[in-house]
């Protein structure tokens, strides 16, 4: 049960994630991919 509403959690904030690895990387694509690595 925990790990679900975890799930729904993280996925509420994907955007404001994918914001912050955008401002750290400044590229698009790595960005992306910076936010995939976070959230293995």
């Amino acid at each position: 049960m925990a790990s679900a509403k975890f799930q729904i959690n993280l996925m509420a904030l994907q955007a404001n994630l994918l914001n912050f690895a955008y401002m750290l990387t400044s590229n698009r694509d790595d960005a992306y991919d910076l936010l995939q690595d976070t959230t293995l």
